[in-house]
C-alpha cells in the first residue's frame, strides 16, 4: 500500500504525467489481484480505478487519435476529469472486506481453459473481458517464479490484447466525428491476429 500512496502523491503533484497514473493503476490492480485471491477485496482501490478509467481513457486516446479536432476534444475533457480526479485523491481511504463465495478465485487450470477460446471469433466486448480475466491471472501467477514462462505468455497477450482495445476505443471516437476508420481497424485486427498466433504457439508448445 505503501508504493499506492506514493505514486497518489506524486501523480496529484503532476496529473500531466500519464506513467504515473498507469503505474497507479498498475500497483492498484495488482494489489486487488492478489487480496481477490485470497477472499478480500479493497473499496478505495476499486473506486480509485473507477474513478481513473475516464482519465486513462483520454491520455491513450491522445495517443492513438491524430484528428486536431478530435485532439482538442479530448484534452478539454480530460481536464475536467483531472480535476475531479485529485478531489477524489485528496479523501482517498483503502477500505477492506472479505468476500463471500469468491468469484474472483483463479486457478491454473481455469486460466488455461479459458484461454483455449479462438481470440478471433470473439467480439470486442468478449475480448475486453478476456483481457481482464488474463490480467488477474497475470498478477496472480506473478507470484510464483515456477508459472514464469505463463507469466510471460499472458503479458504478450495482454498488451496486445489491450493495444486493440485502445484502437477500438479510438475508432470509436473517430466515427462520432465522422472520419475514416479503415487503417485503424486494420491495426486493431492485425493486433488480435498477433494475439491469437501467441495463443496457439504457447499450446502447441506447452501441450
Amino acid at each position: 500500500m505503501k508504493k499506492i500512496l506514493n505514486l497518489i502523491e506524486k501523480y496529484k503533484k503532476n496529473s500531466n504525467d500519464v506513467d504515473i497514473l498507469h503505474d497507479l493503476r498498475v500497483a492498484c490492480r495488482s494489489k486487488l489481484s492478489i487480496l481477490n485471491y485470497n477472499a478480500k477485496d479493497d473499496l478505495g482501490l476499486k473506486l480509485l480505478i473507477k474513478k481513473s478509467n475516464k482519465i486513462r481513457d483520454y491520455d491513450v486516446l491522445i495517443e492513438k487519435c491524430e484528428d486536431l479536432e478530435i485532439l482538442k476534444y479530448l484534452h478539454k475533457h480530460r481536464e475536467k476529469e483531472v480535476v475531479k480526479f485529485i478531489e477524489f485523491l485528496d479523501g482517498f481511504e483503502s477500505k477492506i472486506v472479505n468476500i463471500e463465495n469468491n468469484k474472483y478465485l483463479v486457478s491454473k487450470k481455469k486460466c488455461l481453459k479459458r484461454l483455449k477460446k479462438i481470440f478471433l471469433s470473439m467480439s470486442d466486448k468478449e475480448l475486453h473481458k478476456m483481457r481482464i480475466f488474463i490480467k488477474r491471472c497475470r498478477y496472480v501467477f506473478s507470484e510464483s517464479k515456477k508459472e514464469e514462462k505463463l507469466v510471460n505468455f499472458l503479458k504478450k497477450i495482454q498488451k496486445l490484447l489491450g493495444e486493440a482495445r485502445d484502437y477500438y476505443n479510438c475508432i470509436k471516437l473517430m466515427k462520432k466525428f465522422g472520419l475514416n476508420t479503415t487503417k485503424e481497424e486494420n491495426k486493431k485486427l492485425e493486433l488480435i491476429k498477433k494475439a491469437n498466433e501467441i495463443r496457439i504457439e504457447f499450446f502447441k508448445n506447452n501441450g
